[in-house]
């Protein structure tokens, strides 16, 4: 009798089929482990300001919030959060819906991306880890557009690995703007132009189809200035709020331009050269003559043809680095040098190279002697010389303290491709996951976010995961060729059980392995309470290790204040936003020091011509607690309703005015407080500043 699955096709495989079979599969289980329950507890961080512009949406039709402000952060992503609402209401649940759905497509979307990098064994089991992870399903409940982002930076990859590793015409076309699509989900999207710097290691590539790379990252990089100040634009086109100072925007200093800088990226630690400029300044002479005379002897090399050009030009930032003592600057700099000039032994012994060698050696000597000799205060060379780029801050801290096997694993999967790619330099699969899908993307972004929490980082893991689930298939088929056993042979007879015995053997490994595949903690996060505890690095917000209860106690302040009682909330920026959502308004906010302006590099207080409110709701913003203890005493006839969040509430003013506690949530902790009998006569709330001043 004729096989079924070969009399539909003569290589279609019953093996085959079950494959196509399971994907289908996994994404109805994911899509239950990440709708479960989704709109079950409050808003928590920034959902609060999802809240109020999808509210601004339904009601003006653009994401103006309270303040008068636009919330222009992620609008695309708004709208979908928008159409959600319109059919299941605004609450919890239509605001998360989204990003369960975009990070469901992630499922589907990462098994064609390992697929055409590898194979449909590497695509099925990063489909399945996908589908388990606690981190992903923690994030794709969270009201933001991370999921969305993820989702659009593997579509990005996706397209630019089809259509310029791979040749194919249509998606050449497409690079663009997908890659403006994923920007405009996300700023860290701008890495994704680390992409265009690929196809220049693969030896297959002709100048043409390089010239060809450019035309596409300027195109894009251009696309991305336009983003930007469409943006800008319609910021200040939606702007209703109160007039700011006026202030002399005409020049532009060069103050103003470092300032700029250091808010948007991570400078390097320069105190060294300063001293040295300050304390030593022939020394310092010294060291720049050595620099320029190293550059010089370079430049003439490659003038007189003994060394070649390229080489030479990609020493010089690295040598640069070196004389400036950011020694980790040029470890990583040189790792691309290797991937770009490797052809054996030979290729790192010419003369940029050893220039390059004797110039680390030197400097690094010079400035270790210098630290020691001067006493530099506090002085260590981590601090020095290796932290910068933050790739431990941004990325290495999260990773080897939430997963550490798998990265370990996943490193060694690094290693084995760029080996691979060593031997073999027109095999694209590799350089491009090594290179695209992690290194330069952890690169540029360790240099260009202002601050770290595992979050920002959430779009790389995918492609971490495609790089795992290729190491152990790697494994997996080295083990088959080396371990040949009676077991082996007898299985080879089957068609089915071989496969089978091989695909229980690479799931139950990767579970192990990965850390984050556990299927009693994929379900307990759908049945989540307020005094649940979670996994900090893997948490939708990396500093609280429970689910902050911030409904219950804004709904039971709206349903027992009257219009004219005062609401005042004490806590970080985003609690002010997800209390108004609960109450309806907000009146004054007392929050982190770190955030008033010219304390941070974030701010969530703006001046006005009225005084400082707060960016989202426009509540009167309180300076410090001597400003709360002021407004607090001065309130004679009126109730004031003082909702604390846990980790802010000044108990030392809660003692010395007795603040009556009335209420306290779910989580044990968020309280509300009562100033004024609940008798008193009814007050307006006062919109003067005296109190914030």
């Amino acid at each position: 009798m004729q096989d079924f699955s070969t009399s539909i096709h003569p290589k279609v495989t019953p093996v085959k089929l079950a494959m196509v079979a399971i994907i289908p599969c996994l994404l109805l289980i994911g899509f239950w482990l990440r709708i479960n329950n989704l709109g079950s507890l409050s808003l928590i961080v920034d959902e609060g300001h999802q809240a109020l512009a999808v509210n601004g949406i339904l009601k003006h039709g653009y994401p103006l919030v309270p303040s008068g402000l636009a919330y222009l952060t992620i609008p695309v992503y708004q709208y979908f959060q928008y159409v959600a609402a319109l059919v299941f209401g605004l609450n919890e649940f239509s605001l998360r819906l989204p990003g369960v759905l975009f990070n469901l497509a992630s499922i589907p979307m990462i098994y064609l991306f390992a697929r055409s990098l590898f194979d449909s064994k590497v695509g099925l089991l990063s489909a399945f880890l996908m589908t388990f992870s606690v981190w992903e399903i923690e994030v794709s409940r969270y009201a933001r557009g991370y999921a969305a982002f993820q989702f659009f930076y593997i579509v990005s990859l996706f397209t630019f690995y089809k259509g310029f590793i791979k040749g194919e015409r249509l998606y050449q076309f497409l690079v663009v703007p997908v890659f403006l699509l994923t920007f405009v989900f996300h700023p860290l999207g701008a890495t994704l132009i680390m992409a265009f710097c690929v196809p220049f290691f693969i030896d297959s590539y002709g100048p043409l189809k390089k010239w060809l790379v450019l035309l596409c990252a300027v195109l894009t990089a251009g696309g991305f200035f336009i983003c930007v100040r469409t943006l800008r634009f319609l910021d200040s086109l939606f702007y209703t709020a109160p007039a700011l100072p006026t202030t002399n925007t005409k020049s532009i200093s060069l103050e103003s331009i470092r300032r700029a800088i250091k808010a948007n990226f991570h400078t390097p630690e320069l105190g060294l050269l300063k001293q040295l400029y300050a304390q030593d300044y022939w020394l310092f002479l010294a060291l720049c003559g050595a620099l320029v005379a190293t550059v010089a002897f370079l430049l003439y090399g490659m003038y007189k043809g003994k060394s070649d050009r390229m080489e030479t030009l990609f020493v010089l930032p690295i040598i640069a680095s070196c004389f400036l003592y950011q020694f980790g600057v040029a470890l990583v700099l040189f790792c691309l040098y290797a991937l770009l000039v490797y052809r054996g032994i030979a290729s790192l012994k010419t003369m940029p190279s050893v220039v390059l060698y004797v110039s680390a050696i030197l400097t690094f000597l010079f400035w270790f002697s210098y630290a020691t000799w001067s006493a530099v205060e506090d002085f260590s060379s981590s601090k020095y010389f290796w932290d910068y780029p933050k790739l431990y801050d941004y990325f290495l801290q999260w990773m080897f303290g939430g997963w550490p096997r798998f990265t370990l694993v996943t490193c060694g999967g690094l290693l084995l491709m760029g080996h691979l790619f060593f031997k073999d330099r027109t095999r694209g699969n590799y350089i491009f996951s090594v290179l695209l899908c992690l290194l330069l993307p952890i690169l540029a972004s360790s240099i260009y976010w202002p601050y770290y929490v595992p979050r920002y980082a959430f779009h790389l893991y995918p492609l971490l995961i495609v790089v795992f689930a290729f190491t152990l298939c790697a494994l997996s088929a080295a083990v088959q060729k080396k371990l040949v056993t009676t077991l082996g042979k007898r299985l080879q007879r089957q068609r089915i059980a071989g496969p089978i015995v091989e695909a229980c053997a690479l799931v139950l490994l990767a579970v192990f392995l990965s850390q984050d595949v556990y299927p009693s903690q994929a379900l307990a996060i759908s049945n989540r309470t307020y005094t649940s505890t979670k996994d900090a690095i893997k948490a939708a917000q990396s500093w609280e290790t429970f689910h902050q209860d911030y409904k219950t106690p804004g709904l039971f302040v709206k349903a027992r204040m009257t219009d004219r009682d005062i609401v005042l909330v004490l806590g970080a920026s985003h609690v002010p936003s997800i209390f108004y959502h609960y109450i309806g308004r907000v009146d004054y906010v007392l929050m982190m020091p770190h955030e008033m302006p010219g304390n941070g590099l974030t701010f969530a207080a703006m001046p006005t011509d009225v005084g400082l409110i707060h960016y989202a709701t426009g509540s009167v913003v309180l300076r410090d607690g001597h400003a709360l203890e002021r407004l607090l005493t001065s309130v004679r006839r009126a109730r004031v309703w003082i909702l604390a969040d846990f980790q802010t509430a000044p108990q030392d003013t809660v003692r010395r005015l007795r603040l009556e506690r009335v209420f306290t949530g779910q989580d044990g902790r968020t309280s509300v407080y009562m100033v004024g009998s609940p008798s008193a006569a009814p007050e307006t709330p006062r919109r003067d500043v005296s109190f914030s001043q």
